[in-house]
Formats: structure tokens, sequence, C-alpha cells
């Protein structure tokens, strides 16, 4: 049976890149490139002549504040098209968000050929990706962050009733805005109970604070 082939659109600001992706792409028999722009403001005007990719190749300018917000509203537009970000930021924080709006994969422009193939075949079949050499630098910060032993799990660092509700709705995702919001408080304050955990846990930020918890079942 002769597999599908993956209708992609490549979207790279720098010229001489793109083109060489582009090439490297095409040589690929079960992948169709239907065009090659810029930024994801002209991915929507090819979406908008009807257009009907099923990767979105991109990359992230971080110059551009809200790009990630746009991309977010690609992907609720037009739910069936799935985003792999091709970038040169490695930002652990970022990569997350990143993932939270709903993109699919998250590969490093360094990485080998081969690898990008696979994730381009990995996102297409409906699952996420984020390349080995992240996945590998997350894992190595984890331990180094948490060093969980086996005395570290015996001590217990109490939390109040209104932290462990900020905690918990942290590790679901929410801003600090959202979680004022819920709990019918101010941001100023929600962000003081973080900065208090995150002192109690002597770990360095939101993050770091989520895993600690998990590591000593705190939260599942």
């Amino acid at each position: 049976m002769e597999s599908s082939v993956i209708n992609i659109i490549l979207a790279e600001e720098h010229h001489v890149l793109r083109y060489s992706m582009r090439k490297m792409l095409e040589i690929q028999k079960d992948m169709n490139i239907l065009d090659d722009v810029r930024n994801v403001d002209e991915v929507f005007e090819l979406l908008s002549t009807g257009m009907q990719p099923d990767v979105l190749i991109t990359d992230i300018n971080l110059s551009e504040a809200d790009e990630l917000s746009t991309i977010e509203k690609l992907i609720s537009e037009y739910n069936n098209l799935k985003v792999l970000i091709l970038s040169m930021v490695d930002g652990e924080e970022f990569v997350l968000k990143a993932l939270k709006t709903g993109v699919k994969g998250y590969v490093l422009k360094n990485v080998n050929p081969d690898e990008l193939m696979f994730a381009i075949r990995h996102v297409f079949g409906g699952d996420n990706y984020v390349c080995s050499e992240l996945t590998n630098k997350f894992v190595q910060h984890l331990l180094d962050e948490v060093q969980v032993t086996e005395s570290d799990l015996d001590s217990v660092i109490n939390f109040s009733a209104r932290e462990m509700e900020v905690l918990l709705l942290l590790a679901d995702g929410f801003t600090s805005k959202e979680i004022a919001d819920k709990l019918f408080t101010s941001k100023r304050t929600v962000e003081g109970y973080r900065e208090n955990m995150i002192t109690k846990t002597g770990v360095r930020n939101t993050a770091a604070l989520i895993r600690y918890a998990v590591a000593k079942k705190i939260i599942q």
C-alpha cells in the first residue's frame, strides 16, 4: 500500500535557507511542497485561497512579539493543519509555550536531515515531536534542578491550602492573570504565592517548581 503524500507549506524568512530546505524536501517521494513564503501572515493568504496543506514548517521570529499568537490563531482556524516549528530558539519555557498553543513539533535548525524528515512524518501522523537535542537538554535540566534523592523525598515542604490551589493551576498551564480570575484575587497576590513556593523549595522558576512538586508527589 502506497503511503500518503504530505502536502507542505514552508515559511522561512531567509531566502537562501528557504530555497535549500525546499530542494531538500522536494526529493522526498512522500512530500509535496505546495508553496514557500516568508512568514505566517503569508500562510494565511495562501490558506484563504483554498490551499490545503497537511503540515506547515515555520520559523519563529522573536522580534515579532505576537508571532506565536498568530500561529495559535492559525491552528484554531485551520484545525487540520499540523505545525512544525524549525527554529534556533532552544529555551525550555518558549518551547513548552509553543507546544501549548497546539504546535505539534519543535525542531532546531541544526538538526540533521534524517531527523527532520522523521519529525515531519511523525507530526503528519498526528503525534507530537521534539528533536533529540532539545529532549536531551530538558532531561538534563530536570536532573540538574531537581536532583531528587531518597532523603529529599522524605523531607516535606508544607504548602498552604491557597498555595496548593495556585500550584495546581500553574501545573495545568494557567497564567497568573487567569489564576487570579479563578480565585477571585489579584495577579500580584498569585505571583506572591508562586514566589513563596519557589523560595520554599529552592528552585529557580515556575517550571522547576512544577517538576519539583511532581517529583515529591505533592501533585500528580
